[in-house]
């Protein structure tokens, strides 16, 4: 008997050894695909559109105009993106926390803020190169733009929805009206 109980005891070490040397590679493969991860923001292209503005305007003239649109362009996308970086900082904390992300990861969402803020600060100083007294102000109007355009499209988005509601609506009633003919 007390060899039964030995060999029970070895069978569920064993199988306890096995299953926590999977979970320990599995962990460990999973932590380093998550770190081969691409920036979080890879590119800026509204950045890239105006820059190529202010070297065209060295050989070319570009209105005042058309660079306080790529400004303001891009100082709208540094918005969007500070507003998605503190609305999935808490969701990132709370998973790194809980062991399903990898700590690589909070210092990339890290740089990205770190990037962004650099960013923000950049339009800030380009925005009083280009017309004093902007500076202070491009972010507030930058931010009304956007939600501007949000509420724009959650208005269209409830007009389809309305739509195709009224769409099904119509369906149903003329269903009954032809089954009571």
């Amino acid at each position: 008997m007390a060899s039964g109980t030995g060999m029970l005891l070895v069978y569920i070490i064993g199988w306890g050894i096995v299953f926590g040397t999977f979970v320990h590679y599995y962990h460990k493969r999973k932590s380093q695909a998550l770190t081969k991860l691409s920036a979080w923001y890879p590119t800026h292209p509204e950045r890239s559109i105006y820059y190529s503005l202010l070297t065209l305007q060295a050989t070319t003239s570009v209105p005042p105009e058309t660079l306080r649109a790529a400004l303001f362009r891009r100082a709208m996308t540094d918005i969007m993106r500070a507003v998605d970086i503190k609305s999935n900082k808490q969701t990132l904390q709370s998973l790194v926390k809980s062991g399903a992300m990898s700590e690589e990861l909070t210092h990339q969402f890290e740089a990205a803020e770190a990037e962004n803020d650099a960013e923000m600060m950049s339009v800030v100083q380009e925005a009083e190169k280009l017309q004093k007294g902007w500076g202070g102000s491009i972010f507030y109007a930058a931010s009304e733009m956007v939600n501007n355009t949000r509420l724009r499209e959650l208005r269209e988005e409830m007009l389809r929805l309305d739509f195709e509601s009224a769409n099904c609506v119509r369906m149903v009633m003329m269903d009954r009206m032809s089954d009571e003919e």
